[in-house]
Parts: C-alpha cells; sequence; structure tokens
C-alpha cells in the first residue's frame, strides 16, 4: 500500500476523534513547553550574563574570600572572610606596575525609606570609579565624586527599580531618603539596567561598612592596565595577597573565569530542567500508547477487514506507527508555538532565546516519544488473525 494513502488514512482517523486526539497530546504539548520555556529562559540569563560581563571588559580581576570562590556556598566564604584594606595596600605596592585600580567592594541588603514607603534594597558601596568599571547607566543625576567618598559623604545614587518603588513619578533628585535609618541624599539614580542593579542603592565605600557592621570587603575589584597577560598578572596579585593570607582565604578570578564559572553552573542547570521537562514528555508518551491501545481494541473489525482486502502486517503496522507519531508531533509543534509566546513575553525581563538546535532537540524527540510508545499498539494490530478480527463485535 502506498505510503501517501497510509498517512491520509491515519489522518482521518485523527481528525474524526478531535477531542480524543487533543486531550492525547496534552502530556506532550506539555513537556515541550516546558522544556522550550524553561531552557529559553536559561538561556536568556546567559545572554544576560554574557553581556554585562562584555560590558565590564575582559582586564578585570576579582578577589573573592574561600578557597572555593562561586562554587562555594557564599555563606562559608562570608565567614571565613578575611580581605580587608591591608589586602588593597598589598595589592598596590606589590603589583603595581601591572595594575590600573584597586576598588574594594561592599554588598549588602537594607531598609530604605522615604516618606511612607519601605522596599528592600540591596546595598552596592565602593568608590567613585564604579560607575566607568561596572558601565552603569545614569540617567538623570550625578554620580558620587572623589571628595564624597573621601569624607564619607551622606549621598545615594538609586537603581532604576528602587526609584521607581520609591518615588514613581516624583523627581528625586535632591530628596532624602532613610537607609538603615540614616539619612541620605539622592544624587542621581540609574537607566535600567538588570537584576543585579536596578534593586541597588549605590552608596559611598565606609557606607557599605556602617550599613553592614562588617569590617572585611565583600570581594576587591582590579583593573589591569591591559588584558594580554591576564594569567601572569593575576599570578602576581596572587603571590602578593600570599603574604599575608593561605591559599584557602581567597579566590582569584578574572571576568573569562567569572563568565566560564557562570557558564557551567547554567549548562547544569539546563540539564537539570530539560531532563524534569523531559520526564512530562514521557508520562505523555504513556498516554499516547494507552490510547493507541484502546483505539486497535475499538477498531478490531477494521482491522480484519484491511487485511482481509489485502492489507499486510506492515501496512498495519505502519499505519498505527504514523498515527501515534502524527499525534507526538503535532503535540511538539504545538508546545514549540506556546513556548515560543512565552519566550517573546519573557523577553521583557530577560533576553531569552530559542535556537534551532533547541526547536529541533524538543520536537525530534516528541516524534522518538511517539514512535517509542506506538511501536507495541502497531504490532498488536499487525498481529490480529483476519478472520478472528472480523468475527469480532
Amino acid at each position: 500500500m502506498k505510503f501517501s494513502t497510509l498517512f491520509f488514512t491515519s489522518l482521518t482517523s485523527l481528525i474524526s476523534n478531535k477531542i480524543r486526539s487533543l486531550l492525547t497530546i496534552s502530556g506532550i504539548v506539555i513537556g515541550v513547553f516546558a522544556i522550550i520555556t524553561l531552557v529559553s529562559l536559561v538561556k536568556g540569563l546567559e545572554n544576560y550574563v554574557v553581556g554585562e560581563f562584555e560590558s565590564l571588559g575582559s582586564n578585570l580581576v576579582f578577589v573573592y574570600p574561600g578557597s572555593g570562590g562561586l562554587r562555594n556556598d557564599p555563606a562559608l566564604a562570608f565567614l571565613n572572610n578575611k580581605l580587608s584594606q591591608r589586602h588593597v595596600d598589598l595589592i598596590k605596592r606589590e603589583a603595581s606596575d601591572v595594575i590600573k585600580s584597586v576598588e574594594p567592594m561592599y554588598q549588602s541588603g537594607g531598609v530604605v525609606k522615604f516618606k511612607n514607603t519601605e522596599y528592600k534594597a540591596a546595598i552596592l558601596a565602593g568608590n567613585s570609579k564604579i560607575q566607568d568599571l561596572f558601565a552603569l547607566p545614569l540617567k538623570e543625576g550625578r554620580f558620587m565624586s572623589e571628595a564624597e567618598t573621601r569624607n564619607n559623604a551622606n549621598v545615594a545614587i538609586l537603581g532604576h527599580l528602587v526609584k521607581e518603588e520609591l518615588f514613581g513619578q516624583i523627581y528625586p533628585i535632591g530628596k532624602t531618603i532613610m537607609l538603615e535609618g540614616k539619612p541620605f541624599e539622592v544624587i542621581g539614580f540609574l537607566e535600567q539596567k538588570g537584576p543585579e542593579y536596578d534593586p541597588a542603592i549605590i552608596v559611598p565605600l565606609k557606607k557599605g561598612e556602617e550599613i553592614s557592621g562588617i569590617k572585611n570587603y565583600t570581594y576587591i575589584l582590579i583593573e589591569l592596565l591591559n588584558n594580554e597577560n591576564v594569567y601572569l598578572d593575576t599570578r602576581r596579585i596572587e603571590l602578593a595577597l600570599l603574604q599575608d593570607l593561605t591559599i584557602d582565604d581567597f579566590t582569584i578570578y578574572s571576568a573569562e573565569d567569572l563568565l566560564s564559572s557562570v557558564r557551567e553552573i547554567l549548562d547544569i542547570l539546563k540539564i537539570g530542567l530539560a531532563a524534569v521537562a523531559g520526564i512530562s514528555l514521557l508520562v505523555g508518551g504513556i498516554g499516547i500508547m494507552n490510547i493507541m491501545l484502546v483505539a486497535v481494541s475499538e477498531r478490531t473489525s477494521e482491522i480484519g477487514l484491511r487485511k482481509a482486502i489485502g492489507a499486510t502486517e506492515k501496512d498495519i503496522t505502519l499505519q498505527f506507527l504514523l498515527e501515534s507519531s502524527l499525534l507526538s508531533s503535532f503535540g511538539g509543534l504545538l508546545g514549540l508555538g506556546l513556548g515560543a509566546a512565552a519566550c517573546v513575553i519573557a523577553r521583557t525581563w530577560i533576553p531569552s532565546e530559542i535556537t534551532p538546535e533547541m526547536a529541533l532537540l524538543a520536537v525530534g524527540f516528541s516524534l522518538c516519544v511517539g514512535i517509542l510508545f506506538g511501536t507495541y499498539p502497531a504490532i498488536q494490530a499487525s498481529k490480529m488473525d483476519a478472520i478472528e478480527a472480523l468475527r469480532y463485535e
């Protein structure tokens, strides 16, 4: 029997049972939708991180407390934090010929208040150079000056989200906010940049120490003179710090190292999320097998008649395999469409992306599920005896 005839026969059979067909593919739709949506969101997060690091430049080096850096439990690094001004001075003295600047940083959190509105904000404390180092896009106002950071002035720059939450349509420049009970003058606010800076307030370095009550720095940011010998330059910084610390007391990352570590974490996350979502596809495959077994039972007389007029076992097998494959493929395409719509909506907040490889893999996997779970019912149908099948009521 011609393949085209079998194809249209299978398609007609599915269309004649629209509701059952749609219910059957629901598991496949949900599975593919989950895979596409979750993986595209992780890809969007990766795009955001890559964009942030590209804006920072490849000549930045970060010194974190603890031996494991980003791979460690943050609480362990916090407890083992020994980074202080002494180590900033060590780096400046011992590696002065390869560095452009050394900027200690505090990161913490606190409640900021304007009139009766409160917001739990991240606090980023540093010197005046961090605007350039982090490529912070100032929308209006100004950034803090060297004199203000040196004199520990009560000035603050608001992230986009903090400004929106506290002030809305009110112009914030010159207004006084209360940060952890202390007054700060708003001297500027940032454009929307991302989840790292939008919910943050930027204050002078010493204010970070006062607010957090912690003397040790969260990390030290180093700008190298160039990016030609980053490995050798970071080795110089490591040797400088080893004069006062042990190798387990700190971890040095270049911007490229940080990006590589983040990508490793995101790749693991992608695999984990795809595996969890893939379970939905397997459940959908079981649903397809169940319905196909029911269809074989319902169409026993039809199978007997087709065999009586010349259909071979191969024809019957192929027809039922086509039906299960069409069900799973349509479910995969529908799930892909819903995932693409979710991806477009998510781009409002994060640069999510669906790659062609991701789409082909999701739809291809759903097709394989249809073939795998449709094989047993198809074989059962093909093995029926024509005479016994015709007698079936």
